[in-house]
């Protein structure tokens, strides 16, 4: 079995889309959460998702999210401010983003 790269749009432990340049995914180990953007919002169909913060903490998210992502989905807040302290390890974080949130 094939695992999709970290990068990859389609990486099946998202956890939240915060806009059309950042998002939030669970790392493949499931130990930490990691906030991520597109290199170039114009391209983004060809653009990877480059890592930019890793936390294991919601607080530390957050602060990170604050910092570097600007304006977010309402859903995606919602996410956020629901996830636990601390990520509890692979899979413990149902994966999702605010598209499919607000479907």
């Amino acid at each position: 079995m094939t695992k999709l790269a970290e990068s990859a749009d389609s990486y099946p432990h998202r956890i939240a889309v915060l806009n059309d340049r950042w998002r939030v995914i669970e790392c493949r180990h499931g130990l930490q959460w990691i906030l991520q953007y597109r290199a170039s919002a114009e391209t983004y169909l060809t653009s990877v998702w480059r890592s930019r913060s890793y936390c294991a903490t919601s607080e530390a998210l957050i602060r990170c999210r604050r910092q570097h992502a600007g304006v977010i989905d309402a859903v995606a807040f919602a996410i956020l401010e629901a996830l636990p302290e601390r990520i509890d390890g692979p899979g413990a974080i149902i994966s999702t983003d605010a598209t499919e949130a607000a479907a």
